[in-house]
């Protein structure tokens, strides 16, 4: 009966010493985020995806990336028969209609627009020419019921001559969040300062790892702010031992005057023989 005691208030003692108020569970989702962008995405995944999901009950990525893409992207090669341009320009409308029913995504992120200032285009080719419409574009392709936050350009870094178009990338980003109430811009802008070494040389327009840290940070802390953590905030990890007043029930058993049993034991003591008293420590680890 006593080896059975001791053990009983060992168990006791090692719940009490758990931390209070902690979820054991970190695997939480907090929510399905699809990241629509250009070749800075596809370079920034790794640092991104780390970003997003290498962490307590965080976000599920998914990817949709196009190199050199802009909002108004070809959608078609020339062959090696005629050597004809493609005249279409709706990659991103047949991406985004066929792949996004197939996700359910909580928050959409884009970062489009730098392969757009190379040249004015046309309102429906790639340039920054008619870039309101570009936007409304693609916002379009988008459910207008889950948020959208859109990274705008970071103009005073990049090459003098994507300047004229950069100016109206992001001009026209920041007038579109009136006519799009889930649209939100991420100033970027303001975020990359003069941080010309966040991009990889000069004149070009892809970011360094660190270049890509930064984005990242700035999109995730954006997301933080609108989605929870599931898991809680309750994070109390005090492991003061403290006196509890717990009281143990005792079960007195009266032995028969025969012999006594021991538990987890199979030899029977005589009554003439006394039992070894337990020195087994409750001294939890």
């Amino acid at each position: 009966m006593g080896r059975y005691v001791i053990r009983k208030l060992g168990a006791l003692f090692a719940l009490a010493t758990l931390p209070f108020g902690v979820s054991a569970c970190n695997a939480h989702v907090r929510g399905v985020v699809v990241v629509i962008g250009d070749s800075n995405v596809v370079e920034s995944a790794t640092s991104f995806t780390n970003t997003l999901s290498n962490r307590d009950n965080g976000y599920v990525p998914v990817v949709f990336a196009r190199d050199r893409g802009a909002i108004r992207e070809t959608d078609c090669q020339a062959t090696e028969e005629t050597k004809q341009p493609c005249t279409t320009y709706d990659f991103w409308k047949i991406r985004l209609q066929e792949g996004l029913p197939k996700i359910d995504g909580d928050a959409f992120v884009i970062e489009l627009g730098i392969n757009d200032t190379a040249a004015p285009g046309t309102p429906t080719t790639t340039g920054y020419s008619g870039y309101d419409g570009k936007v409304d574009y693609l916002m379009a392709l988008l459910p207008s019921d889950r948020p959208v936050l859109w990274t705008n350009l970071p103009c005073p870094i990049e090459p003098p001559s994507r300047q004229t178009g950069c100016a109206a990338v992001n001009t026209a980003l920041a007038a579109a969040s009136a006519r799009w109430p889930n649209l939100a811009i991420l100033d970027w802008e303001a975020a990359a300062g003069n941080h010309s070494e966040w991009l990889a040389a000069p004149g070009d327009v892809h970011y360094t790892r660190v270049g890509q840290d930064a984005w990242s940070g700035l999109v995730v802390a954006a997301l933080d702010a609108r989605f929870p953590d599931p898991g809680g905030t309750t994070t109390t990890t005090s492991t003061t031992s403290t006196t509890s007043t717990t009281t143990v029930p005792v079960t007195t058993t009266t032995a028969p005057d025969s012999t006594t049993t021991i538990p987890d034991s199979t030899t029977t003591v005589p009554d003439t023989t006394t039992a070894p008293e337990s020195t087994t420590s409750t001294t939890g680890p």
